[in-house]
């Protein structure tokens, strides 16, 4: 999950763009009336802020599903389309002919909105198919793709801020399922997932690596912070009090290995070094941060 896309937010920026395109059509059957029968409508949204699609545009802000170029393009085709429809109902109103090269310059456009809506909607979509079923999280195909993205842009950048990663394993969760049973172990699962999301920052990606793994990316961040911050994750999960049934109550730790970007290090690279500070934390008992020094290019 990257922050501010929680499922029921997601739902709700899904619905709501889907209201813009079908108010979009409705807008356009407004406009073909005026054109054809010169009365103006006073509900009809002149102003590419006033319709239901630039109302949209103006309260969602880009994010690590759909990216800013891709508000940024549908917002130009947005105010395009609407000084063309200005255009032609300025032509139509003052008894102007409107050239066919006109009209049809236009539905160009209006297509070329749709397509740039449905692009947003396939990605909010996908986003949303590729989430895990039990904690709403990204899932590790969903989740390996967003740090792909967050490698390539560290790697690309000159700048080479720091960056980390954490791998977070769930302590003895076998016995969890072998005592209470698997029901009891997918709460566990859900409130885990949960207090890791709470604790996420702008920029942040969490999701759920497979089985009881959970993968956390911090973004512009020291290891030093990142091993505070996750102190702190850890000690307040090692204090929840899980109801699974009623009167039964479980407490769980989490171990957590902590490693940071270095250029050269390969994705693969840096989540096995994770994956080995997590594995030291289990064999020093459990319950605790480690970080592993990684060296640039060479994990």
């Amino acid at each position: 999950m990257t922050k501010n896309n929680h499922p029921e937010e997601l739902n709700t920026i899904t619905q709501s763009l889907d209201e813009a395109r079908i108010a979009h059509v409705r807008w356009l059957n407004d406009l073909n009336k005026q054109i054809i029968f010169k009365i103006p409508i006073d509900s009809f949204a002149r102003k590419h802020t006033e319709c239901y699609l630039g109302k949209w545009l103006a309260l969602v802000k880009p994010n690590k599903i759909f990216n800013n170029e891709d508000c940024q393009k549908l917002q130009t085709i947005h105010i395009n389309l609407h000084n063309q429809a200005n255009r032609l109902l300025d032509l139509a109103f003052t008894g102007q002919s409107i050239t066919s090269n006109e009209y049809e310059l236009f539905i160009s456009t209006v297509n070329d909105v749709m397509r740039s809506i449905e692009h947003i909607q396939y990605a909010l979509h996908t986003f949303n198919l590729s989430l895990d079923n039990l904690t709403q999280l990204p899932n590790r195909t969903l989740l390996l793709f967003m740090l792909k993205k967050e490698h390539a842009k560290f790697e690309r950048s000159t700048l080479k801020s720091k960056h980390c990663i954490a791998f977070v394993d769930i302590d003895r969760f076998k016995n969890i399922n072998d005592t209470h049973g698997h029901h009891a172990g997918d709460i566990v699962l859900k409130k885990v997932a949960e207090k890791l999301t709470s604790c996420m920052r702008e920029g942040d990606v969490v999701g759920r690596y497979g089985g009881d793994e959970f993968l956390f990316y911090l973004s512009d961040v020291s290891v030093q912070k990142a091993t505070t911050i996750f102190e702190r994750i850890r000690s307040e999960i090692e204090n929840l009090d899980i109801t699974i049934q009623t009167k039964t109550t479980v407490c769980v730790t989490i171990s957590i290995g902590i490693t940071t970007f270095l250029p050269g290090n390969s994705l693969h690279e840096i989540i096995n070094c994770a994956d080995k500070a997590m594995y030291f934390s289990k064999t020093k008992g459990r319950n605790k941060v480690h970080i592993y020094k990684a060296t640039s290019g060479n994990s």
